[in-house]
């Protein structure tokens, strides 16, 4: 077999060779990371004060979120009842990319920062220079899928805008982004009641946020301010830019909105690793694949996406007294 097709067939074959290693590497990362979380170290309970923070900030701030949640999502329950144009008239771009794209930049992605932070971990070694790893992983992760999303979906013939790079209706995008995000907390919250209740009955410890260490070890101050802004800023940007603008597009060439936006947040859930928050994660997840569904522009997601990790840290801060 010679010609294009040949060439063509050892492309594909050698693009299924990096997807499948990049997803094998990260299946052992994931089980690595179940298995910490349900091993006998494990199994004791948190500390009695950080169970008493938690108590206190549901009662102080959650509950009451809770009723203006709910009291949001029955308006936008209501107005789409009585066929009320609720969002900005949204600009149709056509995609030219396909899931197969999707899992090239995707595995290209993980590869190069896999390598990279393998590279850093060598180049800085010692207790000392975890926060620092910690952090440039994450960096590298989100840089790379950010930047691969951009050349794949560039590279089969589409443009910035067919991701979702507009400001078309920006300020009601962003309005919107706010908004619902509150709307949807009532949501959030049962779901995140209901996995810790199981969690409780099954006895396994919720394992901390990675981000945690990280604040509460970084020896100086533009360390401890780039992991906020990548917890705040950039990781919410390059994850919706891949998740949304890049997979949920892909995934509309062949799905009805329904299963696009429900199979959408269950896998940006189960790229975060945690089983004990997957179910809050989807949920999320699924919000903002709405809302992308809904305006077809990244400032509405991005900003419920910002407005919750920045909600996440300012609570870090609170529960866990860091400085």
């Amino acid at each position: 077999m010679e010609g294009p097709i040949a060439t063509q067939w050892r492309r594909d074959a050698a693009w299924a060779i990096v997807v499948i290693v990049a997803a094998a590497l990260f299946l052992l990362e994931a089980t690595a990371r179940v298995l910490r979380a349900v091993g006998p170290e494990g199994r004791e309970p948190p500390p009695d004060s950080v169970s008493l923070t938690v108590f206190f900030v549901l009662v102080q701030y959650m509950v009451p979120l809770f009723f203006v949640g709910g009291g949001l999502l029955c308006l936008y329950a209501g107005a789409g009842a009585a066929g009320i144009r609720i969002f900005p008239r949204r600009e149709e771009m056509p995609t030219t990319w396909n899931l197969w794209n999707v899992a090239r930049g995707a595995g290209v992605a993980y590869l190069v920062a896999y390598l990279a932070v393998l590279v850093l971990a060598q180049a800085f070694k010692g207790k000392s220079a975890e926060p620092f790893l910690v952090m440039a992983n994450g960096y590298l992760v989100h840089l790379a899928l950010l930047v691969f999303a951009v050349w794949f979906a560039t590279s089969s013939g589409g443009s910035a805008g067919a991701l979702g790079f507009t400001l078309k209706s920006w300020l009601g995008n962003l309005t919107h982004g706010v908004l619902s995000y509150v709307a949807a907390l009532p949501v959030f919250y049962v779901a995140f009641l209901a996995t810790a209740l199981l969690m409780a009955a099954l006895r396994i410890r919720v394992q901390p946020s990675p981000l945690i260490p990280v604040l509460r070890e970084a020896q100086s101050p533009w360390l401890k301010w780039g992991a906020i802004l990548l917890a705040t800023v950039f990781g919410p940007f390059a994850e919706e830019v891949f998740f949304r603008g890049y997979l949920y597009q892909a995934m509309r060439r062949r799905l009805p909105a329904v299963s696009a936006i429900v199979i959408n947040g269950a896998l940006f859930s189960f790229i975060h690793l945690s089983a004990a928050t997957f179910l809050p994660i989807m949920v999320l997840g699924m919000s903002m694949a709405y809302l992308f569904e809904k305006t077809r522009s990244l400032v509405a997601c991005t900003t419920f996406h910002i407005a919750h990790n920045t909600f996440l840290v300012a609570m870090l801060y609170y529960v866990y007294a860091l400085n």
